[in-house]
């Protein structure tokens, strides 16, 4: 293989595609630059604990009005959507102490609908997941979810 041409003949046009020469200087970038580089990257990247945290403090708030109710279900929406990932899962609890306020909306919401949610992103949760499971079986998650298809 080594006195393949082929070899050879790609080697040479390597080469020729690069004269070894660099003419780029690295410096430090100037504080305007820099400005704007934070701001870019700030604005592109999310904090997803801080989001999750907020989340998680949606479902406290009151369900007294349609608004309200909806503002809970897109919560729990999202919710489910980031749990999805298992490290979510085990985040949502750890880091935004998100699966005990679900928990208590299986018994506590008089909406079909906020119960329904819960449900789902309790299970979503749980699913292969130790620590979530535990911390479900603290709670009483399963006789709650049981009392809901009752």
């Amino acid at each position: 293989m080594a006195d393949n041409p082929m070899y050879k003949a790609i080697l040479k046009w390597s080469l020729s595609q690069t004269d070894g020469i660099s003419s780029t200087e690295v410096s430090e970038m100037d504080k305007e630059k820099r400005e704007f580089l934070d701001k870019v990257m700030s604005s592109m990247v999310e904090d997803e604990s801080k989001t999750m945290k907020e989340l998680v403090a949606a479902l406290s708030d009151p369900e007294d009005t349609i608004e309200q109710v909806r503002a809970k279900e897109t919560a729990l929406e999202e919710l489910v959507d980031r749990c999805d990932k298992i490290d979510y899962a085990v985040a949502l609890h750890s880091f935004a102490n998100g699966l005990f306020p679900t928990i208590d909306l299986l018994g506590s919401s008089k909406h079909g609908s906020i119960r329904s949610l819960a449900a789902e992103l309790v299970a979503l949760c749980v699913k292969d997941n130790p620590p979530c499971q535990a911390w479900a079986f603290e709670r009483d998650a399963l006789k709650l979810l049981l009392d809901l298809h009752s």
